[in-house]
Protein backbone atom coordinates (compact mmCIF):
# COMPACT_ATOMS: atom_id res chain seq x y z
CA UNK A 1 0.00 0.00 0.00
CA UNK A 2 1.12 3.57 -0.67
CA UNK A 3 -0.19 6.42 1.71
CA UNK A 4 0.20 9.93 1.70
CA UNK A 5 0.59 11.21 4.94
CA UNK A 6 -0.60 15.23 4.96
CA UNK A 7 0.75 16.62 8.09
CA UNK A 8 0.39 20.32 9.00
CA UNK A 9 2.09 22.09 12.71
CA UNK A 10 4.26 24.86 12.51
CA UNK A 11 6.29 22.77 15.34
CA UNK A 12 8.43 19.86 14.54
CA UNK A 13 8.74 19.10 17.90
CA UNK A 14 4.73 19.34 18.83
CA UNK A 15 2.68 16.37 20.11
CA UNK A 16 0.79 16.56 16.39
CA UNK A 17 4.37 15.97 14.71
CA UNK A 18 4.60 12.70 17.22
CA UNK A 19 1.68 11.53 15.55
CA UNK A 20 2.68 12.20 12.34
CA UNK A 21 6.08 10.48 12.81
CA UNK A 22 4.18 7.78 14.96
CA UNK A 23 1.77 6.99 11.56
CA UNK A 24 4.93 6.95 9.25
CA UNK A 25 6.75 4.42 11.46
CA UNK A 26 3.94 2.31 11.28
CA UNK A 27 2.75 2.22 7.85
CA UNK A 28 6.80 1.24 7.06
CA UNK A 29 6.47 -1.61 9.72
CA UNK A 30 3.24 -3.08 8.18
CA UNK A 31 5.16 -2.79 4.68
CA UNK A 32 4.21 0.35 2.68
CA UNK A 33 5.32 3.08 1.19
CA UNK A 34 4.77 6.62 2.12
CA UNK A 35 5.36 10.36 1.46
CA UNK A 36 5.21 12.55 4.03
CA UNK A 37 3.74 15.91 2.70
CA UNK A 38 4.27 18.80 6.13
CA UNK A 39 2.63 21.67 4.52
CA UNK A 40 4.45 24.47 6.41
CA UNK A 41 7.72 23.24 5.16
CA UNK A 42 6.81 22.53 2.07
CA UNK A 43 6.32 25.80 1.54
CA UNK A 44 3.43 25.38 -0.79
CA UNK A 45 1.23 28.41 -1.41
CA UNK A 46 -2.54 28.08 -0.12
CA UNK A 47 -3.99 30.92 -1.65
CA UNK A 48 -6.07 30.48 -4.10
CA UNK A 49 -6.02 32.84 -6.56
CA UNK A 50 -8.24 34.37 -9.70
CA UNK A 51 -5.44 33.07 -11.99
CA UNK A 52 -5.32 29.34 -10.77
CA UNK A 53 -9.40 30.06 -10.91
CA UNK A 54 -8.46 30.20 -14.82
CA UNK A 55 -5.73 27.77 -15.65
CA UNK A 56 -7.83 24.87 -13.65
CA UNK A 57 -10.91 25.80 -15.65
CA UNK A 58 -8.70 25.70 -18.37
CA UNK A 59 -7.22 22.94 -18.25
CA UNK A 60 -3.80 24.23 -17.35
CA UNK A 61 -3.55 23.02 -14.17
CA UNK A 62 -0.29 25.64 -12.47
CA UNK A 63 2.55 23.40 -11.92
CA UNK A 64 2.67 23.62 -7.89
CA UNK A 65 -0.66 22.26 -7.41
CA UNK A 66 0.15 19.38 -10.34
CA UNK A 67 3.02 18.22 -7.92
CA UNK A 68 0.70 17.77 -5.21
CA UNK A 69 -1.82 16.11 -7.43
CA UNK A 70 1.03 13.33 -8.77
CA UNK A 71 1.38 12.90 -4.72
CA UNK A 72 -2.50 12.28 -4.33
CA UNK A 73 -2.73 10.07 -7.05
CA UNK A 74 0.24 8.34 -6.50
CA UNK A 75 -1.07 7.03 -3.09
CA UNK A 76 -3.64 3.93 -2.69
CA UNK A 77 -4.49 5.85 1.13
CA UNK A 78 -4.43 9.24 2.23
CA UNK A 79 -3.67 10.31 5.80
CA UNK A 80 -4.06 13.78 6.86
CA UNK A 81 -2.84 14.94 10.44
CA UNK A 82 -3.71 18.50 12.35
CA UNK A 83 -4.55 20.33 15.06
CA UNK A 84 -8.16 21.97 15.49
CA UNK A 85 -7.19 25.92 15.72
CA UNK A 86 -10.48 27.71 16.09
CA UNK A 87 -12.88 24.93 15.50
CA UNK A 88 -11.32 24.35 12.21
CA UNK A 89 -8.42 22.80 10.73
CA UNK A 90 -5.57 25.04 10.05
CA UNK A 91 -5.74 27.71 7.12
CA UNK A 92 -2.98 26.27 5.34
CA UNK A 93 -4.33 22.92 4.87
CA UNK A 94 -7.20 24.29 4.28
CA UNK A 95 -5.74 26.03 1.51
CA UNK A 96 -4.04 22.81 0.25
CA UNK A 97 -7.53 21.20 -0.15
CA UNK A 98 -9.00 23.92 -1.70
CA UNK A 99 -6.17 24.34 -4.51
CA UNK A 100 -5.40 20.27 -4.87
CA UNK A 101 -8.86 18.57 -4.54
CA UNK A 102 -10.45 20.63 -7.62
CA UNK A 103 -12.66 20.50 -10.47
CA UNK A 104 -11.54 17.67 -12.48
CA UNK A 105 -9.03 15.92 -10.32
CA UNK A 106 -11.22 15.43 -7.24
CA UNK A 107 -14.66 15.13 -8.95
CA UNK A 108 -16.64 16.66 -11.81
CA UNK A 109 -19.91 17.89 -11.92
CA UNK A 110 -22.33 16.01 -14.80
CA UNK A 111 -26.25 15.60 -15.66
CA UNK A 112 -26.62 12.93 -12.17
CA UNK A 113 -24.51 15.94 -10.20
CA UNK A 114 -21.13 15.40 -8.11
CA UNK A 115 -19.30 12.77 -9.22
CA UNK A 116 -16.26 12.38 -6.38
CA UNK A 117 -12.85 11.42 -8.91
CA UNK A 118 -11.09 9.81 -6.20
CA UNK A 119 -10.53 6.53 -5.96
CA UNK A 120 -8.32 5.70 -2.70
CA UNK A 121 -9.01 2.56 -0.53
CA UNK A 122 -8.79 4.77 2.74
CA UNK A 123 -8.55 8.44 4.27
CA UNK A 124 -8.38 8.83 7.81
CA UNK A 125 -8.14 11.65 9.37
CA UNK A 126 -6.29 12.48 13.25
CA UNK A 127 -6.81 15.71 14.82
CA UNK A 128 -6.35 16.96 17.81
CA UNK A 129 -8.07 19.24 20.11
CA UNK A 130 -6.42 21.39 22.83
CA UNK A 131 -8.71 22.11 24.85
CA UNK A 132 -10.78 18.85 27.00
CA UNK A 133 -14.08 17.26 26.07
CA UNK A 134 -16.03 19.35 28.73
CA UNK A 135 -15.04 23.11 27.29
CA UNK A 136 -16.69 21.25 23.78
CA UNK A 137 -19.45 20.18 25.10
CA UNK A 138 -20.39 23.14 27.57
CA UNK A 139 -20.65 24.98 24.18
CA UNK A 140 -22.15 22.83 22.01
CA UNK A 141 -19.41 22.70 20.02
CA UNK A 142 -18.67 19.16 19.96
CA UNK A 143 -19.35 19.52 15.84
CA UNK A 144 -16.08 20.48 15.50
CA UNK A 145 -14.12 17.11 16.55
CA UNK A 146 -16.64 14.94 14.34
CA UNK A 147 -17.28 14.06 11.93
CA UNK A 148 -14.92 16.00 10.45
CA UNK A 149 -15.33 18.82 7.42
CA UNK A 150 -11.88 17.01 6.09
CA UNK A 151 -13.95 13.86 6.17
CA UNK A 152 -16.79 14.95 4.12
CA UNK A 153 -14.59 16.47 1.85
CA UNK A 154 -13.08 12.95 1.22
CA UNK A 155 -16.54 12.00 0.94
CA UNK A 156 -17.32 14.40 -1.40
CA UNK A 157 -14.36 13.51 -3.65
CA UNK A 158 -15.22 9.87 -4.03
CA UNK A 159 -13.52 8.32 -0.96
CA UNK A 160 -16.21 6.23 0.91
CA UNK A 161 -14.06 4.22 3.41
CA UNK A 162 -12.83 6.95 5.68
CA UNK A 163 -12.40 7.20 9.61
CA UNK A 164 -11.57 10.35 11.96
CA UNK A 165 -9.79 9.73 14.92
CA UNK A 166 -10.23 13.09 17.55
CA UNK A 167 -7.43 13.18 20.39
CA UNK A 168 -8.95 15.92 23.21
CA UNK A 169 -7.31 17.29 25.60
CA UNK A 170 -3.63 17.61 24.50
CA UNK A 171 -3.26 21.14 25.96
CA UNK A 172 -3.89 19.31 29.48
CA UNK A 173 -2.66 16.11 28.98
CA UNK A 174 -0.27 14.37 30.98
CA UNK A 175 3.03 12.45 29.70
CA UNK A 176 0.85 9.06 30.28
CA UNK A 177 -2.06 10.37 28.10
CA UNK A 178 0.21 11.20 25.52
CA UNK A 179 2.17 7.85 25.39
CA UNK A 180 -1.54 6.10 25.66
CA UNK A 181 -2.55 8.18 22.39
CA UNK A 182 0.68 7.32 20.50
CA UNK A 183 -0.61 3.56 21.19
CA UNK A 184 -3.93 3.85 19.93
CA UNK A 185 -3.00 5.70 16.51
CA UNK A 186 -0.19 2.78 16.55
CA UNK A 187 -2.47 0.33 17.02
CA UNK A 188 -5.08 1.96 14.72
CA UNK A 189 -2.70 1.89 11.84
CA UNK A 190 -1.57 -1.09 12.39
CA UNK A 191 -4.92 -2.74 12.33
CA UNK A 192 -6.02 -0.23 9.43
CA UNK A 193 -7.49 -2.54 6.13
Amino acid sequence: MKTLIVYAHPNPKSFTAAIANTVAEQIKINGGEIKIKDLYRSGFNPIMSGSDLQSIFSGNIPEDIKREQNDVAWANRLIMVYPIWWLDKPALLKGWIDRVFVYGFAYTINKTGIEGLLKHDMALTIQLAGSPQAAYESKNWNWALTPSLTDRAFDFCGIKNSKVHSLVGVGSSTPEQRQEWLREVTSIVRDWN
